[in-house]
Formats: structure tokens, sequence, C-alpha cells
């Protein structure tokens, strides 16, 4: 009997460890909790990218602010969602995400020209030193012409993998310098269940109430129970 192949599709219907989803989680800054952070960003409807974290970021740092602008990211992550809490409070860690964020799924990321992060480990030395040979020659360009060229739409995504600096287990996606949303496209709002209302109440739209809550510490069972009770509470007549 022939076996019937199966649609690419299909198959990653049945990957538990690719998610369909990704999320933005995160921090406090500027004197604004991550919770605090979150909301602004949900009324605003838009995630600015505030830094770079790329392989050439030691030599970027020396350089113009306008250009640094262009190497910032805003980031993502594809980890499963009853995983994200292992992204959060880790210890020696220069960025600290909190679980708070939101969810969204894989083609809005895409159609915000989004990108999987491309890792390179410090053993392709070969590798290494030809993406410096060519930064240094976007930099030089820079510098001598005015020429800006396009090297920082991959330059942004490449990180360096080594001993004590290894973060390709987050999955990490990345949009440059900034993405717009409609709250329509928000998949779900995380934060703890003890901050869902407080939050709600605090974006203070008609929009958020569509929008179900999870909490990053709950399991799948959990988050797939409030997601759909949540719509079929939505869908029932007054």
């Amino acid at each position: 009997m022939r076996c019937l192949s199966r649609s690419i599709e299909e198959i990653l219907s049945h990957r538990t460890d690719i998610s369909k989803y990704v999320v933005h989680l995160t921090k406090a800054r500027d004197g604004k909790s991550a919770r605090q952070n979150l909301v602004s960003i949900i009324k605003d409807e838009i995630i600015h990218g505030y830094n770079h974290h790329c392989l050439f970021s030691p030599k970027l740092r020396r350089e113009d602010i306008a250009l640094q602008d262009r190497f910032n990211v805003v980031c993502f992550t594809e980890t499963p969602l009853d995983k994200i809490h292992l992204l959060t409070s880790i210890s020696g860690r220069k960025v600290d995400l909190e679980a708070y964020g939101l969810v969204f799924k894989k083609n809005k990321i895409r159609e915000s020209r989004g990108n999987p992060v491309l890792y390179v480990y410090d053993e392709n030395t070969l590798m290494i030193n030809y993406l410096h040979q060519q930064y240094d020659e976007f930099i030089r360009a820079y510098n001598d012409e005015g020429d800006l060229g396009h090297f920082f739409t991959l330059g942004a995504i490449i990180n360096i993998v080594k001993k004590g600096h290894d973060f390709h287990w987050e999955r990490e996606w990345r949009v440059r310098r900034k993405i717009r949303f409609n709250l329509s496209s928000v998949f779900a709002v995380i934060a703890p269940s003890a901050e869902h209302e407080r939050i709600r109440k605090a974006v203070g739209t008609d929009e958020i109430k569509y929008i179900p809550f999870v909490d990053a510490r709950w399991n799948t069972e959990e988050m797939l129970d409030e997601i759909a009770c949540y719509m079929w509470r939505d869908l029932q007549p007054e």
C-alpha cells in the first residue's frame, strides 16, 4: 500500500516544538516597569527598537547615533507559548525580560520585514572574518561617501555564539527599528494572572476587551482553555 505524502503545513501542525506565534516580552526601562511599558505599547500600537544586539555591536558603539539606529531591533521569540516562562528572570543576563508581552502570528512579523536571527558560531573564523570585512567596508563607504547601502538589513540580525554568549536557544526573530500593529493583529497578551484586569483597565479601550490574556506560567491546556473560553464568551448574545 502506497503511503500518502503529507504537506509541510500538515507536518508543522503536529510539531509541538515549533510555534506558529512569536512573542515580544517587555522589560523595565527609563523608570517604567515591564507592566507599564506593556500598557504603553498597547496604547501606542507600536514597539520601538532601542538597541542593537548584533555581532558588530562592539564596533558599532563607536559610530554616530544615527548610524547605530539603523541596527536597532525589536526582538521576538518563537519559543512555544507554554515555555515562555523559561526566558524570564535568568541570572547574569544584561537584558532582564519579564513575563509581560504580546503574542503575534508569524505572518505579522514577516509582513513587517522581520526575520529569524542568523547565529554564527565562534569556530567559523572564515565566515566571521568575512562578515567583519563587509561591515568595515560598509563603515568606510558611510564615512567617506555618506553611502548607507543596505548592509544593516543583514548586519542587524547576525549574532555570535561563543562560550558565555549563546542565545540561539531563544529562537529569536528581529524587526529593525520599530513595528506598528493594530490590536486586531495581537493574538494574546501575556501577563501574570493577577495583573490581567489591571492592565485591561489601564489600556481602557474597547479593543482590549476582545484580546485574550494568558499567564506565562500556565501550561498549554490552561492557555488553550482561557483562549477558547474567552472567544466563546465573546460570541454569546448579550
